[in-house]
């Protein structure tokens, strides 16, 4: 209908510059009324779900109109708008009028050099944005390496069907036949289709596998022998009591004690830490007091990457051993110093050794941990694991609440539970963005289904015409839309594992598996959204009488 309009307007002596900015401007309105729509509703939402979401939050909700989240998104929502309005528009604008009135297949060729200037340039400040208004740059970075990816993949594995389509051959089956042809026609609609639908996919299977990854680490991951406590804040002089009252109950095991001091790091590399720029990742060590120890021996639960341990009765210059991670984000490497404020004293150490540090053993383990010398001279409080039979918990809760009220308890089956129950949360609100991103595609898909609605109708009266029944009609267009579902599933679930195996490798440093059944559960979803669309549109076709529409050709 808008080809129309501007073949019209081109008719009638409109130059291409008065066609571009009045759609340009129609558009722009249209953008400005959904962002503020889109504003009105989302500022509403908190309040609407305060009381809903208030037992799903760990901490309570602070409900406020904030200017800030408001204006970035408005941003992206022009921002994009523009982006999305723009190619088309140039697109159409350099076609003939005769070419559009015909309602012709108008084949995408190169954009001019202006053109194509221009669209980089909204491109680019779209990508500034998000990377500029984002709390960790670096993950915004990768975040638009990959929609920049997904971009690209679609559409190649749209051109490779397409191509494989045409080259095929001519199955016997008259209806496979025909939708192999529907799937490379000029004016197919496999580039949109699967782009639209994609990326949402796309982000579902990587939300999805995200967060079935992290809850395998919290929940299955958690070794058969870990304690069944941690205690921290167990003065020395109550250490000698703790132990006994801890060995008195049956069913209790092994005891593990640390000492533990609060430090808070102010130099790195000999240079103050407000000289440094500390990436983002990382600022949580520099912000705030630290845990940190000293000990003989190398801590169980890690491994020693760099570096040598010190010996057993070590008594020289402070020497420091640092997780591997924390230590590669810093800039440091064997030999540089850190410099730790504690209790009041800074003390300078060299990093003798790097280790990589398994969290999920729930061993006892720092950051920082000092040769001795130092700190063990200093006033310290002591944290210490227990391991104890399912029977034997109560009984040693009880008794260290009841004994030692200073002491903190921290039961870990209790907090794996709650971690479970946040991680679901955020796996719920992870899988409603993902769904939010398919709707935003569906409706992208059932724009691309109307503006093909027409062709659709005029083969499917042909194919009457031709003596085709309903059924085969019917039948030609659902093979074409499993093919397209099938493709567009393949492709998604190829980008999302991609997007999602970084994330857990390469941001989060954590092991990675991949979940088969999210494959299954992609592919039917995607194949059904098509084939729903698809053959809604079909059966419209098949309701149109061909003398109708015949009568106008």
């Amino acid at each position: 209908a808008r080809l129309r309009t501007i073949a019209t307007l081109k008719c009638l002596g409109a130059p291409e510059r008065l066609v571009f900015a009045t759609y340009v401007i129609q558009l722009a309105a249209l953008a400005l009324l959904g962002v503020g729509v889109g504003l009105a509703i989302g500022a509403a939402l908190p309040f609407i779900a305060q009381s809903a979401i208030a037992d799903i939050l760990p901490v309570r909700a602070r409900v406020a109109l904030y200017v800030g989240p408001l204006t970035t998104a408005a941003g992206f929502g022009l921002l994009v708008s523009l982006l999305f309005a723009l190619l088309p528009l140039m697109r159409a604008r350099g076609v003939p009028a005769a070419t559009l009135m015909r309602g012709a297949v108008v084949e995408q060729g190169r954009l001019a050099w202006r053109d194509a200037l221009l669209v980089a340039a909204v491109a680019l400040a779209l990508a500034a944005f998000t990377v500029f208004t984002a709390e960790s740059r670096r993950i915004a970075a990768y975040f638009v390496l990959g929609s920049v990816g997904a971009f690209i993949a679609f559409p190649v594995v749209a051109r490779m069907l397409m191509w494989a389509a045409a080259r095929v051959g001519k199955p016997r089956l008259a209806a496979l036949r025909l939708a192999l042809a529907n799937l490379h026609r000029p004016g197919a609609p496999t580039p949109i289709v699967m782009l639209s639908l994609g990326l949402g996919l796309t982000v579902l299977v990587a939300t999805a596998l995200i967060e079935g990854n992290l809850r395998e680490q919290i929940t299955k991951r958690i070794p058969t022998d870990a304690p069944a406590f941690f205690f921290v804040d167990i003065q020395s002089s109550q250490i000698d009591a703790f132990e006994k009252a801890i060995a008195a109950i049956p069913g209790s095991g092994a005891i593990e004690k640390v000492p533990s001091l609060r430090g808070r790091i102010v130099k790195i590399g000999g240079k103050p830490v407000s000289e440094i720029a500390v990436p983002s990742d990382a600022r949580w060590a520099v912000e705030g007091d630290r845990g940190v120890t000293y000990s003989a021996t190398p801590p169980a639960g890690s491994r020693i990457v760099a570096g040598e341990w010190w010996p057993a009765d070590y008594r020289g210059p402070q020497l420091i051993s640092f997780d591997e991670n924390l230590a590669r984000q810093f800039g440091l490497g064997l030999g540089d110093t850190i410099t730790v404020n504690v209790l009041g004293r800074d003390i300078e150490a060299k990093i003798s050794s790097l280790r990589r540090i398994e969290w999920t053993t729930l061993a006892i383990n720092f950051v920082f941990v000092y040769s001795p010398g130092t700190l063990d001279r200093a006033p310290h409080t002591f944290l210490a694991t227990v391991k104890s039979t399912p029977e034997a918990e109560d009984a040693i809760f009880k008794a260290v609440t009841e004994q030692f009220p200073n002491v903190t308890v921290v039961r870990i089956r209790d907090a794996v539970e709650t971690a479970a129950g946040v991680l679901g949360n955020i796996g719920l609100a992870s899988r409603v963005i993902g769904f939010l991103s398919i709707l935003a595609g569906v409706l992208v898909l059932a724009g691309a289904m109307l503006a093909t609605q027409r062709r659709r109708v005029h083969e499917a009266v042909v194919m009457k015409v031709l003596g085709a029944t309903r059924g085969r009609i019917a039948g030609t267009f659902a093979w074409e839309f499993a093919f397209l579902g099938l493709a567009t599933a393949v492709a998604a679930l190829g980008v999302g594992t991609l997007g999602a195996y970084l994330v857990v490798r390469r941001l989060m440093n954590l092991d990675w598996t991949f979940l088969p059944v999210v494959a299954v559960a992609v592919a039917l979803g995607a194949m059904a959204l098509t084939l729903a669309f698809g053959l809604a549109g079909t059966l419209a076709a098949l309701r149109q009488r061909p003398l109708a529409l015949l009568r106008n050709e």
